[in-house]
């Protein structure tokens, strides 16, 4: 499964990427997590590959924190693992 969303209002200057690593969790909280996720201010484009567990989350850090985005998926019962491979 791979989510893809787009947002183009978010200037590129300031854009961050970070890869989560995510424990094991249902198809639907990830999904209801991402959704959330995209509806937050200066969220730019996330993609969640369910092969390596992995969300990719590119946003304005002037408009939003990585600890908000880990909130929405603490919000839907997803845990990150916080190993090294999560940057």
């Amino acid at each position: 499964m791979t989510n893809r969303v787009n947002n183009s209002d978010v200037p590129k200057v300031k854009l961050f990427t970070r890869l989560l690593k995510i424990e094991p969790a249902s198809v639907a909280a990830i999904s209801l997590a991402i959704a959330d996720i995209n509806k937050a201010y200066g969220v730019d484009h996330i993609v969640f590959d369910k092969k390596t567990q992995v969300l990719t989350v590119s946003y304005d850090s002037s408009r939003i924190e990585i600890d908000s985005i880990e909130n929405v998926l603490i919000k839907h019962d997803v845990s990150v693992n916080h190993d090294w491979w999560t940057f």
